[in-house]
């Protein structure tokens, strides 16, 4: 989660993945079920916003978007339309 600002601060192109709360929630819920663990909505969603905070108030590498970021905003989109993005993205970089 720290790519962009720790990892490969000089990466040409740094892209920060996204999606609004209920669209991680449900995914969390898919991956979850597939394992055959069973969880509330609610529990989820709370398990995500406390991940969240204590991730970007962690001292070391919190996570933050780097300033030259491009935002992905995944909501509702199939991963082939996030690869699609991205390419588009390295395209008009030149890559």
């Amino acid at each position: 989660r720290d790519i962009g600002t720790v990892v490969l601060p000089r990466a040409d192109l740094k892209i920060f993945l996204d999606a609004d709360e209920p669209e991680r929630v449900a995914r969390r819920l898919r991956q979850w079920e597939e394992k055959g663990i069973r969880a509330s909505g609610a529990d989820v969603a709370q398990e995500i916003r406390d991940r969240d905070r204590r991730d970007s108030g962690r001292a070391e590498s919190p996570l933050i978007a780097a300033r030259d970021s491009v935002r992905v905003d995944t909501t509702r989109k199939t991963l082939q339309e996030v690869e699609q993005e991205i390419l588009l993205l390295l395209k008009a970089r030149g890559a």
